[in-house]
């Protein structure tokens, strides 16, 4: 797998003196793991736990729908995914750009894992096996999402939940408590942290 650490990080370390690339990548890593628990448990919790929400990185709305599609897709087809053993054997950033409002990293990791579906009995709250456990290794894309102005973001203001909740209409001040349509209370949202965005397999 190669990457573009080399040439994309002076450059964010520029952008962001504080951004420390160990740091970080262990945080990524740690909610990728997250992501696989998520879908072999078939409940956000654990992706949202650990360095989830409210921490220093945490997960975008748009992630967590995301994850929430995919746990419902099982549950429609009858089956419950495992992942076994995972192990992260390398994480390297791929690409950075600066959009209107926001700075995204693109990173890949190279995951080992072994994988199994299983088809829920819902009579008998037993299982029976549809395949595997087979060995296998792929690529995971992920982006982690900087938002600096919500006004230019466009759907990354609604995607990292920045909206409010009764009515849907943007939230565009820093710190507000009421939102300026419906006047309904919410509560503030630091937009200005690192929020893994999204996450897909090769």
């Amino acid at each position: 797998m190669s990457g573009m650490t080399k040439l994309c990080l002076p450059q964010i370390e520029s952008d962001f003196p504080e951004f420390q690339w160990a740091q970080w990548r262990q945080r990524c890593e740690n909610l990728l793991k997250g992501y696989l628990r998520a879908l072999e448990s078939q409940d956000l919790s654990a992706l949202e736990g650990g360095e989830g929400r409210g921490q220093e990185m945490g997960v975008s709305d748009e992630l967590l729908r995301q994850t929430e599609f995919q746990i419902q897709e099982q549950k429609r087809k009858g089956v419950r995914e495992a992942y076994r053993q995972v192990r992260i054997h390398q994480t390297e950033i791929a690409r950075y750009q600066k959009e209107a409002g926001l700075c995204i990293i693109r990173l890949q990791s190279a995951v080992e894992y072994y994988y199994q579906e299983e088809g829920a009995e819902e009579r008998s709250g037993s299982s029976r096996q549809l395949s595997g456990p087979q060995k296998e290794q792929n690529r995971f894309n992920m982006e982690l999402i900087y938002v600096q102005d919500i006004s230019k973001a466009g759907d990354c203001a609604t995607a990292i939940g920045a909206t409010c909740p009764n009515c849907g209409a943007p939230v565009t001040r820093l710190g507000s408590k009421f939102c300026e349509y419906c006047g309904t209370g919410i509560i503030p949202i630091d937009i200005r942290v690192w929020k893994l965005h999204r996450i897909e397999k090769e």
